[in-house]
């Protein structure tokens, strides 16, 4: 249910962190795209390059879309942080009710 429902978030130049067996890998950002879901151009392997690609469905709800955030591995300033020390939303995010909203007013 929470899994990516931040990744719009994700700017260009944030890390994010990959934990993978007992360590724990850091990405930072350097791309940002929506594509269809078929195409599978933008997750192809690219040698000599270390990058991981976050994939969710978008808009909420819809899923016509696929967000694909890119990091390219970087060095780990130091411990990773804890997912509770994240910065919070600073504003709540509307889109799930506002589609709710507008499902129920077309089922009307």
């Amino acid at each position: 249910k929470a899994l990516f429902t931040r990744l719009t978030e994700l700017r260009k130049g944030d890390v994010f962190y990959v934990k993978v067996a007992a360590q724990t890998l850091a990405y930072k950002v350097t791309r940002i795209r929506t594509v269809d879901p078929d195409d599978l151009r933008s997750v192809r392997v690219e040698p000599g390059r270390d990058l991981v690609t976050l994939v969710t469905c978008t808009p909420i709800f819809l899923n016509t879309y696929r967000l694909l955030v890119t990091g390219e591995r970087a060095s780990m300033p130091g411990d990773a942080p804890y997912p509770e020390a994240a910065p919070k939303t600073s504003r709540r995010d509307i889109r799930p009710y506002l589609v709710s909203g507008v499902a129920l007013l077309a089922g009307l």
